[in-house]
């Protein structure tokens, strides 16, 4: 189909769900859909996954930039549920106007949520002294 953004992954390495991959090659599917042919097998993903869920690896000799990539990949595991059910919560609105009551509540946890992440990533900046 061409050149694509995602080209540039090809021969670099990133941690997605946990696992890390050797990218060999990224193929535009059309309709905003990629396969991504890695060292352990191909993976069917959106251009959103791949921009937002693909965290690019250093690995260097003493492993610790991967224990780093591991741990944000964790922390961002609730944000990206957080998005599937906002985006579930959008097409049941659109399908059914009585379902609004329900996606407001949800809305509502969704940005208590929020709240409190942005207390822990102040509580981390007091803790470093910035």
């Amino acid at each position: 189909m061409g050149k694509h953004r995602f080209e540039n992954m090809a021969g670099r390495t990133y941690l997605y769900n946990g696992e890390q991959y050797a990218v060999g090659e990224v193929v535009a599917l059309g309709g905003g859909m990629y396969s991504v042919i890695t060292d352990k097998r191909a993976l069917k993903v959106t251009a959103i996954r791949l921009r937002k869920d693909f965290l690019p690896v250093t690995v260097p000799k003493n492993g610790a930039s991967m224990a780093l990539a591991k741990r944000v990949q964790a922390d961002l595991s609730p944000i990206r549920s957080m998005l599937d059910v906002l985006e579930e919560n959008i097409k049941k609105v659109r399908q059914d106007a009585k379902y609004i009551p329900q996606a407001k509540a949800i809305n509502d946890q969704v940005k208590s949520a929020i709240s409190l992440a942005k207390l822990q990533l102040d509580i981390v900046k007091l803790a470093k002294g910035k």
